[in-house]
């Protein structure tokens, strides 16, 4: 792993998932451009939408469409900021129960 000006290189380093540090950096805006490439990853973190250019070539992404992960990443960064939106929606459901009067259903057990 090299880290030099806000440039990290995790290029061929047999990574299944981002490392906890790495993603710590990212978050606090450390990281500006990050190679990826040719590792084992399946997934990357909508996090790294954050992240200025993300080189993901060569990596096994299952969770992305295939016309997307072969794209530039400004397609796939887009994508990655859909996702956090429509995560984000889900945080804000509601619940509405129907049904007979007094029957329990404004009293819930689950854990």
């Amino acid at each position: 792993m090299e880290l030099d000006n806000g440039v990290a290189n995790f290029s061929d380093c047999n990574l299944q998932s981002i490392p906890i540090g790495l993603m710590i950096l990212v978050e606090q805006g450390i990281v500006k451009d990050l190679n990826l490439s040719q590792n084992m990853l399946q997934s990357i973190p909508v996090q790294l939408r954050t992240v200025r250019k993300v080189n993901v070539l060569q990596n096994p992404l299952q969770t992305i469409p295939a016309d997307i992960r072969k794209a530039k990443w400004s397609k796939i960064k887009k994508y990655l900021e859909q996702i956090a939106i429509r995560a984000e929606k889900w945080n804000i459901r509601k619940l509405l129960l129907v049904g007979e009067e007094a029957v329990g259903k404004s009293v819930s057990n689950i854990l």
